[in-house]
Formats: structure tokens, C-alpha cells, sequence
């Protein structure tokens, strides 16, 4: 007599995962918010100037402060500094950077914006005037201002704290 096997399960490809465990691991939500905000970044600022987020942190730091050195980009951006390196060579075969001797101390190498980089990215900014509301839109303007508050916090201030915790587990 033939033994009965039990039907396959019919699987469904709409059938919504559990996701609990997932929400144990915020780090995997982040992930997925920056996908989601690189994605906008890309449609608005990336592909029309091809501009890397990092290179376009990069400008509008120049555009906003005088004097700036390489090793004080890679600080503000948290880019190694052997990357930064990479990054402002190429904006600089581009003819959007500049580097120069400090006024204040002619040892100094600063990086400035030159012309074409200053334009390019008045374009860039205007053109990515409302990327952000697309994705932060189902969030009300103080859930907005709070999470740029934690991510802040996360991004500046979560580095320090791992170092720290490291060093206390020796």
C-alpha cells in the first residue's frame, strides 16, 4: 500500500513576512532608510550633476566655510583620511575644487570651491530642493526635527561611544 506524502504548502508571493525579530536589529531599519534616501539623492542631485553624496557634503561644506583643510573634511565627513584624498581628486580633475596655501598659515593646503564648483552646486541644491519631503513626508514637521536630532546624535556622538565601550572590554 503506497504511503500518502503531505501536500506542499502553497506558497504565496504576497504573503507579508514576519518582521518581529527584525525590529530587535535597528541598524537593519537604518540600512533601509538610507537606501531609501540615497535612492532620492540619486534621481534629484546624483545622476542629473553625477555627484556622490559624500562629494556633494563635501561642496556644500566649501560653500559655507573658509579655510578648510582636507584633514578637517575628513573629520566633518567621517571618510578615512586616504579616501578623502580619492574624493577631491576627482572633484578637482573636474574643475569643481581647488587646492591652495592657507592665508593664515602658508604650510597649509586648503581646498576651495571654484567657480564651476560653486554654480554646480547652487544647481544641485535647487534641484534637490524637495528630495527630502518625497520620503519624509509621512513624518510631521517635529517627527522630522527629531530624527534629524537622533540621527545627529547617532552619527557624531556614536562613534566616540564605541571607541569608549571598546576600550572598557580592553
Amino acid at each position: 500500500m503506497p504511503r500518502k506524502t503531505a501536500a506542499a504548502p502553497q506558497l504565496s508571493g504576497d504573503r507579508n513576512l514576519d518582521q518581529s525579530e527584525l525590529r530587535k536589529h535597528p541598524g537593519y531599519f537604518l540600512a533601509r532608510a538610507r537606501f531609501v534616501a540615497f535612492r532620492a539623492f540619486d534621481e534629484h542631485i546624483g545622476e542629473v550633476f553625477q555627484l556622490r553624496p559624500v562629494e556633494f557634503a563635501l561642496m556644500v561644506l566649501l560653500s559655507s566655510n573658509r579655510e578648510v583643510t582636507q584633514a578637517q573634511l575628513s573629520k566633518a565627513l567621517g571618510v578615512a583620511p586616504s579616501n578623502m584624498t580619492g574624493v577631491v581628486r576627482r572633484l578637482e580633475a573636474r574643475n569643481l575644487l581647488k587646492r591652495t596655501r592657507a592665508d593664515s598659515d602658508r604650510r597649509l593646503q586648503c581646498v576651495t570651491l571654484t567657480t564651476a564648483g560653486a554654480k554646480l552646486l547652487r544647481q544641485a541644491v535647487a534641484a534637490g530642493a524637495g528630495m527630502d519631503t518625497g520620503w519624509l513626508g509621512i513624518l510631521s514637521n517635529a517627527e522630522q526635527a527629531m530624527l534629524v536630532e537622533l540621527l545627529e546624535k547617532v552619527a557624531l556622538d556614536g562613534p566616540a561611544a564605541a571607541r569608549r565601550l571598546r576600550a572598557e572590554i580592553g
